[in-house]
């Protein structure tokens, strides 16, 4: 199949959670002898280029302004009319981007599928009024182009209404794990010997540390260390990721006292990370808005059998909630999270109970060659 991904970002010069998902379903597409071409956006307004990334070839198109953090992006008009494929695969949240596509598809007869990974922007209050007045205008008109939607979780569809008018034309697909991940073996107790964690109950957090992601809780995460830091003195917290927030974070660490609690590492790269992933007790994703679309580090690290504390804001909570690996709770109640991080540092056989279960669910349902599968199923039935 020929198969057109459009999305406003790409690896490397944008790293996150739909980035990373166009490029894992691109990858095992190519793997399975498909061709895939991904239109995205350049940081500045010089000419297109075409490039490959790992194996995918990229067209990045020149940046003519930004509205609200979303790339203005002109010449997609004109480079996807002169496209033949059999599908285009398009990704929100950011708009123009998508609406550009969905145009082309219907214009052309392309079949059109959108995976709705969020419906809200971050940042600022002009940010988010931006996105609200889109999403109720003309991301409405549009959608409609759209031989069908993709959601990651089923509970997704029952908190925006525009999805819920347009439920007969959704489909749900998870996100995945790279099946790597399963077969990478380190030595647990060696690598917390080397870093002085023998003793130490460790948990992760990961995300930019950036204004546009403070959705992502962190503060409600320290102040739940705060709160037991006496009765379960042996934590400690490794802060993954960087930003302009990071000093702000710091200092915060301090008013609270647990600066000796709290390791901030910076950016790491993919195979540090991983390590990571296999020392750790526990990974809190404390997300307090929608804008936390599904939470992939959660699946990443049940993949090393590392049990998750999630709020039920993510769509990952459908996943912990089924499945069992993990806990849910109400997002920014610091007490709750307070109370489910002691509870896995009590029970270490619970700890160890669900981070078995979540790496079994992963191989068996959370993997991308599945998914992949699946989508191109999906892909096959449009196209015909």
């Amino acid at each position: 199949m020929r198969i057109i991904h459009v999305t406003s970002h790409f690896l490397p010069d944008v790293v996150g959670g739909v980035e990373n998902y166009v490029y894992h379903l691109s990858k095992e597409f190519i793997k399975q002898g498909h061709d895939v071409k991904i239109f995205t956006s350049k940081s500045h307004r010089k000419t297109s280029s075409t490039k490959r990334f790992a194996g995918i070839p990229v067209i990045r198109l020149p940046t003519f302004f930004k509205m609200y953090n979303t790339p203005i992006l002109p010449s997609l008009f004109f480079e996807l009319i002169k496209e033949d494929a059999d599908v285009i695969h398009a990704h929100l949240p950011h708009p123009m981007v998508y609406d550009i596509a969905a145009f082309i598809g219907h214009f052309k007869r392309i079949p059109l599928i959108v995976t709705v990974h969020n419906l809200e922007v971050g940042g600022s209050s002009l940010n988010k009024l931006f996105s609200k007045l889109y999403s109720n205008s003309l991301l409405h008109f549009t959608l409609r182009f759209a031989k069908r939607i993709i959601t990651t979780t089923q509970q997704y569809i029952e908190t925006a209404e525009i999805l819920k008018k347009l439920r007969s034309k959704i489909s749900v697909i998870p996100v995945g794990v790279d099946l790597t991940y399963l077969k990478i073996k380190y030595d647990k107790e060696k690598l917390r010997n080397g870093l002085n964690l023998s003793d130490k109950f460790v948990i992760l957090f990961v995300s930019k540390l950036t204004a546009s992601h403070r959705y992502k809780g962190l503060i409600y995460l320290f102040k739940a260390l705060a709160k037991i830091k006496k009765i379960v003195p042996e934590i400690q917290l490794f802060i993954i990721g960087k930003g302009e927030l990071r000093p702000y974070y710091e200092e915060l660490t301090r008013k609270l006292r647990i600066e000796d609690k709290v390791t901030f590492t910076g950016f790491v790269d993919e195979d540090i990370l991983i390590k990571y992933y296999t020392l750790a007790d526990l990974l809190v994703l404390p997300s307090i808005t929608k804008l936390e679309g599904f939470g992939m580090v959660a699946l990443e690290s049940l993949a090393f059998a590392t049990p998750v504390i999630s709020t039920n804001i993510a769509g990952v909570s459908e996943v912990l909630t089924k499945e069992k690996c993990g806990i849910v709770i109400e997002p920014q109640n610091s007490v709750a999270l307070a109370k489910a991080i002691r509870t896995f540092v009590l029970d270490k056989e619970l700890a160890s109970t669900m981070g078995k279960k979540g790496r079994k669910i992963i191989a068996q349902k959370y993997n991308w060659v599945d998914i992949s599968k699946r989508m191109l199923e999906t892909y096959r039935e449009l196209a015909e």
